[in-house]
């Protein structure tokens, strides 16, 4: 998933800055793995909406993704 996001970001030859939003898709990935693998929850829709890391993640992630594309 964290390639095809990577590739996907890059494959706008007008905004090559989009691939510095990968972090934040890597940062969640490996951070829903980890909540899913220390804890019960396997909700995804719980983990996201009890995990406040996560969820500051995704704001920066659409701030980011909005401030490159305007």
């Amino acid at each position: 998933m964290i390639v095809c996001y990577a590739l996907y970001s890059t494959s706008n030859p007008d905004k090559p800055q989009m691939i510095y939003t990968t972090i934040f898709v890597v940062y969640g990935v490996l951070r829903y793995n980890y909540i899913i693998n220390t804890t019960e929850e396997g909700n995804p829709t719980d983990v996201v909406l009890k995990d406040r890391t996560l969820q500051i993640n995704v704001i920066l992630w659409v701030l980011s993704c909005l401030l490159i594309l305007m």
